[in-house]
């Protein structure tokens, strides 16, 4: 996929959210204090997260800020008010919910067979399982 195919379909689902945020969700402050509005959109911040997840290049990035540095100008060719790493990070938090209600309304149809990863994860050695004061 490419990055227009992604954003026009990122972009359909958010006008759809928008309605949806206005009928039936609280108001809530979104302007940003310094310059008065957001630059990004939603629709233009959601999809900086799918390319991400997507892995739009065949270079695999451990973190999101590698992968941000290097497709930087590829974004910001197809995004002109491309925000920085920093104002990105502190966004993320902000479209959490209709970034998870597109993914969701992106999945197939359900074919009545799922799979699960068993893969064990030790967090600890066993032998010290019992000494940790973490609140479970």
């Amino acid at each position: 996929m490419d990055l227009t195919t992604i954003f026009c379909e990122v972009d359909d689902f958010c006008k759809g959210y928008m309605q949806y945020a206005q009928l039936k969700l609280l108001p809530c402050y979104d302007r940003d204090e310094r310059s008065g509005t957001r630059q990004m959109t939603l629709s233009e911040i959601i999809v900086a997260l799918v390319c991400y997840g997507y892995g739009i290049h065949s270079k695999e990035f451990k973190t999101f800020k590698g992968f941000y540095k290097y497709t930087y100008s590829e974004l910001k060719s197809g995004f002109p008010t491309l925000l920085s790493y920093g104002r990105i990070i502190e966004l993320k938090e902000e479209v959490q919910i209709p970034f998870a209600m597109f993914l969701v309304s992106t999945f197939g149809e359900c074919t009545g067979i799922s799979y699960g990863d068993s893969t064990p994860m030790p967090a600890c050695h066993i032998k010290r399982e019992y000494s940790h004061k973490g609140s479970f």
